[in-house]
């Protein structure tokens, strides 16, 4: 058969080696049409991201701006994968230039392809289970002793896992025998030059349409870059300018973006809850500020709420569970890591705690200066609450807001009956809005007339727009200072517990780093929040330990409801009065990655695969190692409920 073909092949003028190269090249065009398969999780999270078509920066949701972003991420979609499954045939390329035969190129493309199929299937799998992407790390972890430990595949995995590669090596095998005799005979499919010309146009298009949104400050496209694996990773190398990777990295998985997590089914609670009703059940009055810093609470910033936790227990070492809105609420209400966020979203699963709250008879109270459905958190964290007003204080001024809130809550503390139990939950917003126009005192000055945090960088003067911020946190504390007036006016403080605190903190490249605002990193400056329990009977007193928003919730269920259950069957955290017996690490969630807060590092599982580790100010570590046992666990807690 070699003689013969090879005959038949000189008898038309085409060499031993044009032949080689007519096979590597429809072969891993053969594997494309694998590579887009594979990949259709990754589109369908492209295109079912809520950011798909408006983000804070940019709006295309009229007809002509859809049509564009989809023509983005369909062309982008099958030019990179294309562009994926081509990346062996470099390989296999440079070993035909050296050794043309057969016997060489043949069984090293099935093996280079089959690999690279492998990788991807993992890949794809691993994405839809926490939304990041397969990395060095990951696969380092296989050569670890202990790696069965790590990935606790059961037998039934491992054979399922063997019978897939094998699958995989059977295919490619046959699609390389159907390449070699079917395909690349001279007069047969004399289009590869067409196809390369249409892949290179779609691969333009998409390219400088990419970089023209970047380049005017639009995240819209950059957003579904991540999705992709090694994307940022290969584009970068072919911007030319400095530091082309981080531009990428902050323009699409740290500019406000909101992916889909898994929605594996959930079992929340792992077991059924064995929990009772009070008979003097106490009110429940939680008092929240967006975008608080902890280190606001002081009384030259917040007199009133100063004054209101030296009777209190201060937690003065208390980080949120996201340095954003939705995860840092999510992690507080749920006590689970906001990758979690979509299941419960999709599965209709309210708070075990708010569920509790319900059932056992609460009034129930949300009384928010901002609206509350975009994230939808009346369809998660108040699921099943009535009379929700979801669009929060009426008109466009945010201190009107914060005083309509304050009003509201006056309202109901002292018109209702007494003998029922009432939770109360208010969520302040302007400090969140500091860059809005401010109709109350600005006592802190030089603060900056007009906000123009787009172009911001470490030469600014962070005071300014810090002094702005602390002019917005005082106008706050006033009006929770009146509504504290009246939870002790009408008695409250007898049978209430009180709890103030915030979703995230708010950084004013306090680190140098060029990081302003939050959703940027994990950070103290960015989840650092003030946390403050008033319970009736308890002594005020300060502590020091570590604690997160996840313990609230545990607090409220073993020492109100007295249940029973363990900790683990509803929460990640711990009592808060529980020192011991606490993780070495505080898992938080951005909108769009999961981050691990050690004392002395920060690590970030990106969505692109990277895993960034940094100093507690994000200062780069060189040289810096994963922990495999920290990742571990991280990985199990975000696992744990599906």
């Amino acid at each position: 058969m070699k003689g013969t073909r090879y005959g038949y092949l000189k008898h038309l003028g085409v060499s031993q080696s044009n032949f080689i190269f007519r096979f590597i090249g429809w072969y891993f065009l053969a594997n494309t049409l694998f590579f887009w398969f594979l990949g259709l999780g990754y589109l369908r999270s492209i295109l079912s991201s809520t950011s798909l078509y408006a983000t804070t920066f940019a709006d295309f949701s009229n007809p002509m701006g859809k049509a564009l972003v989809l023509s983005f991420s369909l062309i982008n979609y099958c030019s990179y994968m294309m562009l994926l499954a081509f990346l062996p045939a470099l390989l296999i390329g440079s070993i035909a230039l050296l050794a043309p035969f057969k016997r060489l190129v043949f069984p090293t493309s099935i093996c280079i392809a089959s690999i690279s199929v492998i990788c991807l299937l993992v890949d794809s799998h691993i994405y839809s289970m926490f939304k990041f992407h397969l990395n060095t790390t990951l696969v380092a972890f296989l050569w670890n002793p202990q790696w069965r430990d790590v990935f606790d595949f059961s037998p039934h995995e491992l054979l399922l896992m063997m019978l897939t590669i094998v699958l995989v090596f059977v295919l490619e095998c046959s699609m390389a025998w159907v390449v070699w005799n079917k395909i690349i005979v001279a007069q047969r499919f004399n289009i590869g030059k067409t196809i390369a010309v249409i892949w290179l146009g779609g691969a333009l298009y998409s390219y400088f349409l990419l970089l023209l949104t970047v380049s005017n400050n639009n995240n819209l496209l950059s957003l579904q870059t991540p999705t992709l694996p090694l994307f940022n990773q290969l584009l970068a190398h072919a911007i030319p300018i400095k530091n082309a990777e981080d531009l990428l990295r902050r323009y699409s998985e740290q500019h406000f973006s909101q992916p889909l997590f898994p929605n594996d089914p959930m079992h929340y609670p792992l077991h059924p809850m064995q929990c009772q009703a009070p008979e003097k059940p106490y009110n429940i009055i939680l008092i929240m500020v967006d975008s608080l810093r902890a280190d606001s609470l002081q009384p030259a910033y917040m007199p009133n709420m100063a004054k209101f936790a030296a009777i209190s227990s201060q937690f003065e070492n208390h980080l949120s569970g996201g340095n954003a809105t939705q995860p840092g609420l999510f992690s507080l209400f749920y006590s689970l890591p906001s990758s979690y966020w979509t299941a419960t979203l999709k599965q209709t699963i309210a708070p075990i705690f708010m569920t509790l709250l319900l059932k056992y008879g609460y009034d129930m109270k949300v009384i928010w200066a901002s609206e509350m459905h975009t994230p939808p958190f009346d369809k998660t964290l108040f699921l099943n609450v009535k009379h929700l007003s979801l669009n929060g204080a009426p008109g466009k001024d945010i201190g009107n807001w914060d005083r309509y809130t304050t009003q509201k809550a006056i309202q109901f503390l002292t018109s209702r009956e007494a003998n029922k139990p009432f939770f109360l939950h208010l969520f302040y917003d302007g400090p969140h809005g500091f860059c809005t126009p401010q109709s109350y005192p600005t006592p802190f000055q030089p603060a900056i007339k007009h906000c123009s945090r787009l172009t911001l960088s470490n030469e600014d003067d962070a005071s300014l727009y810090f002094n702005r911020y602390l002019n917005a946190v005082k106008f706050t504390d006033n009006e929770i200072g009146a509504v504290l007036k009246s939870i002790e006016k009408q008695g409250y403080l007898k049978n209430s517990i009180v709890i103030f605190t915030s979703d995230h903190g708010q950084e004013f490249n306090d680190n140098r780093q060029n990081y302003w605002g939050h959703a940027g990193n994990f950070t103290k400056a960015q989840v650092q929040v003030p946390f403050v329990i008033y319970w009736p009977g308890e002594k005020p007193n300060k502590i020091s330990y570590l604690t997160s928003g996840y313990d609230l919730v545990p607090t409220l269920l073993k020492r109100l409801f007295a249940c029973k259950n363990p900790t683990a069957d509803y929460s990640i955290g711990q009592h808060l009065w529980a020192r011991d017996e606490r993780l070495p690490f505080v898992l938080a969630g951005s909108y769009v990655n999961m981050g691990l807060i050690e004392p002395d590092r920060l690590t970030t599982l990106e969505t692109s695969g990277s895993i960034n580790i940094t100093d507690t100010k994000a200062a780069p570590l060189a040289n810096a190692k994963p922990r495999i046992n920290t990742i571990k666990q991280a990985l199990g807690l975000m696992r744990r409920y599906f």
